[in-house]
């Protein structure tokens, strides 16, 4: 029996716990490159959710979901998936820490999303205010992470002196924090190497 049936047929489980063993579920799924069963397993783990009110699984099920269309090449889908949670975080306006993480994650994703479709512009649209709300809560981690979407951003388009600053401070936070997975820290300096090759 997997992990999502036995989630399922849990049934002296609070609702709350079907909901995150499901998406833990989902998670390994999508590693593993099983899609189809990612997808179910998110889409279950958010009925779940929204059943009983856990706004922060929610919006990890629709981030998962969101997630997954990128990894099968459905971008444009996966695009408006990001929006949509973000726009109803938004009218949601619970602060909580596990949503706040849930709209930073879909700010980022999105506008990494939109780096993949070449849509550049927009992605710096979408990554200039979530890096500013990343400072402004202290959050290190997600600072960088804006820096590096955004100096990919603007490296897209050719704005290369912009792009060479976000890269260079997203490097910085993220030695200064010595928190970062050493393969993303290295694209950093990949992309800010190559900037610097070609200017």
């Amino acid at each position: 029996m997997t992990v999502y049936r036995l989630a399922e047929s849990a049934g002296t489980g609070a609702v709350r716990e079907q909901a995150d063993a499901i998406c833990n579920a989902a998670e390994a799924w999508r590693i593993h490159l099983d899609h189809d069963q990612a997808l179910q397993a998110y889409t279950r783990g958010r009925e779940l959710a929204e059943a009983s009110g856990y706004h922060g699984t929610y919006y990890w099920a629709s981030n998962g979901i969101a997630a997954t269309l990128v990894d099968l090449d459905r971008r444009d889908e996966a695009i408006e998936a990001y929006r949509e949670v973000l726009r109803g975080i938004d009218e949601l306006g619970d602060a909580s820490a596990a949503v706040l993480h849930g709209r930073t994650f879909a700010q980022a994703s999105l506008a990494g999303a939109l780096c993949f479709a070449q849509r550049f512009e927009e992605a710096v649209e979408v990554a200039r205010p979530a890096l500013a709300e990343s400072v402004e809560r202290g959050s290190g981690w997600w600072t960088s992470m804006m820096h590096w979407v955004l100096g990919t951003a603007y490296a897209g388009y050719g704005a290369n002196d912009a792009a060479r600053d976000h890269l260079t401070q997203g490097i910085e936070r993220a030695e200064e924090r010595g928190t970062w997975v050493p393969a993303m820290l290295a694209r950093m300096k990949e992309k800010l190497a190559s900037l610097d090759v070609t200017h």
